[in-house]
């Protein structure tokens, strides 16, 4: 009867611990993040994000919950604290950053 328990409390465990990759929401909402912590930096730039497109998510060989994102970003950014300002000017950015799974939501981990 013990054997069944332990069995069946590992099984459960280890369950628990694997994950899925983050959703496509979830790996929006780190990207626009992002770019709001770019405009907290000195003389930063403040992003007015549109887009995000998923380019892909895959299993870091690192770790058992980091997940590997690329993701495609278009909008605007201004920036007026510079000598010549600039003011809603086009961007396109790849972003690549590595996401974790903490047990109670998704992480980025530095590289």
């Amino acid at each position: 009867m013990n054997k069944v328990f332990l069995i069946c409390f590992l099984v459960l465990l280890n369950f628990s611990c694997s994950t899925q990759p983050p959703n496509e929401q979830e790996i929006k909402t780190k990207v626009y993040e992002y770019y709001q912590q770019q405009a907290s930096l000195p003389n930063g730039n403040q992003y007015n994000v549109q887009e995000v497109s998923i380019l892909s998510v895959s299993k870091d060989s690192t770790g058992k919950n980091v997940f590997d994102v690329t993701a495609l970003t278009k909008g605007t950014f201004s920036n007026l604290s510079i000598p010549k300002p600039i003011q809603d000017k086009p961007f396109i950015d790849t972003l690549k950053m590595a996401m974790e799974w903490n047990g109670a939501r998704w992480t980025t981990v530095p590289r």
